[in-house]
């Protein structure tokens, strides 16, 4: 009886050991399948890799460019707003330029804003404008970013450069204004006219400037379509102790005129207004007694 007992747990004790040793050779071929499939798999995605490289990353995207005034005075500042919507790769630099219509620069730029590879966002920038120089100038700014290609090459893209026109003063009347046209007298009761101007200083040294149309509008208007004669342009004087605004006579370009454009001796004297930075022109022709009032008001 004993020795049938010790004989059945003897056979028991064979059956757990041989059933352990199957289980540890499974785990071992499973192991080895899962550590092929792997070596298998990883060389698959090596292969694709190296055949397929990543592709660089889109160019930053900017929606807008805004600046602080359409107007400065020479050496002074302005302050620009880039909003970058989208830059795949960070940004890494900001491209300026500030160019007149002969290309030169006309001024520098600091960006404010710390640049640390963000991905949207506001870009502040700081303009600061030329000195001795007054006129028109276009401001341009752009985003880069940097990328390496699959060989480690470096590449950047940017954006769509975004541009914005700005005048520059050098003088104290050199400015943009809003010209309003009163005709007291004229032949066809003309309707007072509104437009915008640059009044354009002549030269940066001395206090003469450039009107388009000193009678306001009625000779770029009604006079223009009736009689076909050119705008009325001035050199307007200023003196600066007196603040009175003179001119060269403007000839009378009617066919059938010699006369010219002078002060209206029936009204005050053409003047400018230091504390409204207004510039009232009292006109009136020679021969046919046009009259009329001028008024720049600094935009």
């Amino acid at each position: 009886m004993k020795f049938l007992k010790h004989l059945r747990y003897t056979n028991l004790t064979q059956n757990h050991i041989e059933m352990k040793k199957n289980r540890r050779i499974n785990q071992i071929f499973t192991l080895s399948a899962l550590m092929v499939l792997m070596v298998l798999t990883s060389s698959c995605v090596d292969e694709y890799e190296d055949a397929n490289p990543p592709r660089l990353l889109d160019a930053p995207a900017v929606n807008s460019l805004s600046i602080s005034n359409r107007a400065v005075t020479e050496g002074q500042r302005l302050t620009l707003s880039v909003n970058v919507t989208d830059a795949p790769a960070g940004v890494d630099s900001v491209g300026t330029s500030a160019r007149d219509a002969s290309n030169n620069e006309r001024g520098s730029f600091t960006v404010d804003t710390p640049i640390n590879r963000q991905t949207s966002g506001e870009i502040m920038l700081t303009f600061t404008a030329q000195e001795n120089f007054g006129g028109l100038a276009t401001l341009s700014v752009a985003v880069f970013d940097r990328q390496q290609d699959e060989n480690g090459d470096l590449f950047r893209k940017n954006s769509v450069p975004r541009t914005v026109e700005v005048y520059i003063a050098c003088r104290q009347l050199d400015w943009r204004y809003r010209v309003t046209g009163e005709f007291l007298v004229d032949d066809f009761d003309t309707k007072d006219v509104t437009n915008t101007e640059v009044v354009a200083v002549v030269d940066c040294n001395n206090d003469t400037y450039e009107v388009l149309d000193i009678t306001g509008g009625l000779y770029t208007t009604t006079y223009a379509e009736e009689y076909e004669v050119e705008p009325a342009a001035a050199v307007l004087n200023w003196d600066p102790d007196t603040n009175e605004i003179t001119w060269s006579d403007v000839p009378d370009q009617r066919e059938d005129s010699d006369g010219s454009i002078i002060q209206d001796p029936a009204q005050p004297m053409s003047n400018y207004d230091p504390d409204t930075n207004t510039i009232t022109i009292y006109w009136t022709t020679t021969r046919f007694g046009e009259r009329g009032i001028t008024t720049y008001t600094r935009i």
